[in-house]
């Protein structure tokens, strides 16, 4: 596989090591607010969402809204209909705020102060 999660807090990428430490965990003791969002990724891939929202609920997330809009794109290219599938303006904004609050920051922030831990 591309990317493999291995025990500790690390990836592999093609079988080697990917990365070195956080540089803002080094600086500041503290997760930094995208600390398992590349390990969420290697699990939504393979398949397996609740192990990828553990990890970081905005990156499990942020991969499924990935995949959507590909769908969505794909779709609107086979079809030609550049409108199909349409989504409000509303929906996006309102999703975007999800994300950005409670997913991405309101966990970051749960975290630097020792709840939810990364597995």
């Amino acid at each position: 596989m591309l990317l493999t999660p291995v025990p500790g807090e690390k990836i592999e990428v093609l079988g080697e090591p990917f990365g070195g430490p956080c540089a803002f965990r080094v600086e500041s003791g503290l997760p930094c607010p995208m600390c398992g969002m590349t390990r969420s990724w290697a699990w939504a891939t393979r398949g397996e969402p609740v192990r990828a929202f553990a990890y970081n609920p905005a990156g499990a997330t942020l991969w499924g809204g990935l995949v959507l809009c590909g769908i969505i794109g794909l779709s609107r290219l086979v079809s030609g209909d550049p409108k199909r599938l349409a989504v409000p303006w509303q929906l996006l904004v309102g999703a975007t705020i999800v994300w950005l609050g409670p997913l991405y920051a309101g966990v970051w922030l749960l975290r630097t102060q020792g709840f939810f831990a990364l597995p």
